[in-house]
């Protein structure tokens, strides 16, 4: 009887903890971020970016390196030659890194696309206007009327609920792949498209891939309003989703940038200047992290900022 009473208890005490493991994960079954909260709902980049980042001992260790659960490059603007990469022809998931090509391909084709509002897309990863942006390019490129996005809830996740129906933007998605295929002469294999917003796990690009298309961007000089295209992005310090991050860049260097978050995904592609004597030197660079849990997207993002910052300190000895 005692047996059975202490067979009954572990097992009682078994259930509780796989429950408790459960609510600890923050990703329930079918759901494709890290949490179930408002706080979680969608790309979460703005709220996770705000944890404090792991120790400098944690985010020195090259441990998704080992795995192979990153890829990167890092090239030079005024010689367009690579500084450093890492398996940067292997494609992986772009989570909200995917509206770099939305915008791009919507402020180069749409007439009457708002630049402000552009901006203020990338910089928030705000998931609706950029589902909203790539009906536009469908409209005008394909003269097709995709149905409207979900509506975003109210609250502070509101700009990071991927659309219930964003399967629908594929066709969209595929022609902004097609378009960027015809304005840049590069390595396209595997590289594929699937929504505006970065929701779909479909999207994917190489870094080197990403890093082209950041190139191009820049080539166009101040196309958007008298603006060149990485002044559209966030940076470190100011607001959007990397206001929080990239704190300590050495002496002047500025980061330019688009995030991205999804459970399995943490990324980071855009331009690092760095003070080179009187000069200020250009980099383009795009880092995608593949990762199997709510902490080690954390290690990620700490991973992803360490290599930017000394990036940024060693470029500029």
């Amino acid at each position: 009887m005692q047996s059975s009473f202490a067979r009954l208890t572990f097992c009682v005490v078994v259930l509780m903890a796989l429950v408790a493991c459960s609510k600890d994960s923050g990703a329930p079954a079918g759901s494709i971020y890290f949490g179930t909260a408002s706080d979680y709902d969608g790309v979460v980049e703005a709220d996770i970016d705000l944890v404090a980042e792991p120790s400098e001992k944690l985010v020195e260790d090259s441990a998704f390196e080992k795995r192979g659960d990153i890829g990167y490059q890092l090239t030079g603007g005024a010689d367009q030659q690579v500084k450093t990469e890492f398996d940067a022809k292997n494609p992986r998931i772009l989570a909200s890194v995917t509206k770099i090509s939305t915008a791009l391909a919507a402020l180069r084709n749409v007439s009457d696309v708002n630049v402000a509002e552009v901006s203020a897309m990338l910089r928030e990863s705000h998931n609706y206007q950029a589902s909203m942006l790539l009906r536009r390019f469908a409209q005008t490129v394909l003269g097709m009327e995709l149905p409207p996005p979900k509506q975003p809830s109210r609250g502070r996740s509101a700009a990071h609920t991927c659309p219930s129906n964003g399967t629908v933007e594929a066709p969209a998605a595929r022609e902004v792949l097609s378009w960027l295929k015809k304005m840049i002469s590069a390595d396209w294999t595997n590289a594929e498209l699937a929504d505006g917003s970065g929701c779909s796990y479909e999207n994917k690009m190489s870094p080197e891939q990403l890093v082209e298309i950041l190139q191009y961007a820049d080539s166009l000089g101040p196309a958007f309003s008298d603006q060149d295209f990485a002044s559209l992005l966030a940076s470190p310090g100011r607001s959007g989703t990397l206001r929080s991050r990239l704190g300590g860049l050495s002496g002047r260097a500025k980061v330019f940038a688009k995030t991205g978050t999804l459970n399995g995904a943490i990324t980071l592609a855009g331009y690092l200047f760095v003070p080179k004597g009187k000069e200020i030197e250009k980099y383009y660079f795009a880092v995608l992290i593949s990762t199997n849990s709510r902490a080690e997207a954390r290690s990620a993002r700490a991973r992803i900022d360490y290599l930017v910052k000394s990036w940024a300190r060693k470029l500029a000895s």
